[in-house]
């Protein structure tokens, strides 16, 4: 099993080719807000017809579901104060927010982004939509998404979009970052439970998660976790840690995550049964997500899973940066 390579358009090459259509010295702002943070790019599309960086900066989440709308366009408009350096509009702006994939919201969002100043013509999309962007025209492809939440977009070939998952942290989001955090607290939550009282749990898991909260015992545990300024947050902050710890070895941590690896092969299934044609190979996908996009351990796991279900190396790939992505929407949205 190799490792999914990035795009050709990925995050960290500085210049992406604008396909279709050109908007020569087009200024446009991407961005892309999450349950943890929110990132805004600055770019401009060259004579060459590549769009170009001039400049990022990151905020706090911007989800509204998850902080409220003050806060979360609040993060919007800080984040691409900053990726543009100044108070001028851009010609467009692209936004795809967590929170966001039902047309009420992306409509309220575009409507503040618009009374923010921020650029001539603004657009909200769900957060999945920007990682196709790039993605060839005419074939079905599927955009996996794992950072706090989890979440499958699913292409057909003739460009109709569905989305899977996504149904929050009370009844879904498995295999996010969340859902390692929510899975390795509460096997701690149960092995503090089944520890006698003089003698404390001694599984390397639960001790990684009594670390992170700072705790020694059931109360400051728990007080860790419900006195957090955002809750989801402190579970997905958790993942990391589980990750390393099963990437070490650690029965535990490797049933967490070797679970959640699971769920997430399970979706992106589930989304090649919507789109995939008859005789074709699998459809392309595309690995996102501040989760997929920081573990190569992770995204191995998942990608194994996929190839034992007859998926082709070439056909797992990092997707590009979804802030980059909507820099292309953006584009594309000044010349409708």
């Amino acid at each position: 099993m190799s490792e999914p390579q990035p795009d050709p358009s990925a995050a960290g090459d500085p210049s992406t080719r604008v396909p279709a259509a050109r908007v020569p010295a087009a200024r446009v702002l991407g961005v892309d807000g999450g349950g943890t943070k929110t990132v805004a790019r600055l770019l401009e599309v060259g004579p060459d017809g590549r769009l170009c960086v001039l400049g990022s900066a990151a905020a706090a989440a911007s989800n509204p579901n998850s902080v409220g709308w003050d806060s979360a366009i609040a993060a919007v408009v800080q984040a691409c104060r900053g990726a543009s350096g100044d108070s001028s509009p851009a010609d467009a702006a692209v936004a795809a927010i967590a929170g966001c994939a039902a047309e009420p919201a992306r409509s309220r969002m575009a409507d503040l982004l618009s009374s923010a100043g921020l650029a001539r013509r603004c657009e909200a999309v769900a957060d999945a939509a920007p990682l196709l962007a790039a993605a060839p025209t005419g074939q079905p492809a599927i955009a996996l998404i794992s950072g706090t939440g989890s979440s499958a977009l699913a292409r057909s070939a003739n460009g109709a979009d569905t989305l899977l998952g996504g149904w929050g942290y009370l009844v879904g989001d498995d295999g996010s970052g969340l859902g390692l955090g929510r899975a390795a607290f509460r096997w701690a939550a149960q092995q503090i439970d089944a520890a006698r009282a003089d003698e404390p749990p001694c599984d390397p898991l639960c001790q990684a998660v009594l670390a992170y909260a700072g705790a020694a015992d059931a109360g400051g545990l728990k007080g860790s976790l419900y006195s957090a300024p955002s809750p989801r947050s402190w579970l997905a902050g958790l993942a990391p840690v589980v990750i390393r710890l099963a990437e070490a070895g650690d029965r535990s941590a490797s049933s967490v995550v070797d679970e959640g690896a699971d769920a997430l092969a399970d979706l992106v299934l589930t989304a090649a049964g919507r789109v995939a044609e008859p005789d074709q190979p699998r459809p392309r996908v595309l690995l996102a997500g501040g989760l997929l996009e920081r573990s190569a351990y992770y995204r191995r796991l998942v990608a194994a899973r996929l190839e034992r279900c007859g998926w082709t190396a070439g056909r797992l790939t990092l997707a590009p940066d979804a802030a980059t992505g909507c820099g292309l929407l953006a584009v594309r949205l000044l010349s409708r």
